[in-house]
Order: structure tokens, then sequence, then C-alpha cells
């Protein structure tokens, strides 16, 4: 599902659509997925999270930590603090082994 460049700060509708298995939330104004309800998405493998403005990079990880089938996570320039800015400056996305290995 690409929800690409919709100036969006909630996700929280997403649950209805369970079966997800792509979604791209790139170019928005995301500040949080904490309480966003992508925990109730079983089938996530890829989220796009690029270019937005999440206060936390733990708090974002932590809200995905149920999502377990989730593969890759885009992350460059995604928090406002400018932290994700290289993350992935050579990989479209980052495998989640990676992140949780750089935090």
């Amino acid at each position: 599902m690409n929800l690409s460049g919709y100036s969006l700060k909630l996700v929280d509708e997403l649950v209805a659509f369970t079966n997800i298995r792509y979604l791209d939330l790139s170019r928005n104004n995301l500040e949080t997925l904490h309480g966003q309800a992508l925990e109730k998405l079983p089938n996530l493998e890829l989220l796009d999270l690029r270019i937005n403005r999440l206060s936390n990079l733990n708090d974002t990880i932590n809200a995905l930590s149920k999502c377990h089938k989730l593969k890759q996570l885009g992350l460059q320039q995604s928090t406002r603090d400018g932290s994700t800015a290289n993350v992935d400056s050579y990989h479209r996305y980052v495998p989640l082994g990676c992140i949780y290995r750089s935090l």
C-alpha cells in the first residue's frame, strides 16, 4: 500500500488492512508510531518510513516489535533530530537485524 507524500500524521486506521505486506509511509509528517496499531498488521514485511519526523528511533522500533514478519525497514531521514540521515545511504532498506545491532 503506497501512502507516500500525503502529509499523514497518524496511521491508526490501517488496522482494517491486516493483509498488508508492503507499506510505504515515506514523505509524510509522522512523529510517532507508538499507539498507531501497526502491531496489528501481522503480515507486514516491508515498511518504508523514510523522510518523516519521528521523534525517537527506539520508540519506533519498539512500536514495530510485534510485526514478526517485518524484514525490511526504510529509515533514511526518518527522525527530526537527523540521527537517521545516513542510516541507509547505500541501501534503500535496512534489514531489521542491522538496525538492532546499530542501536
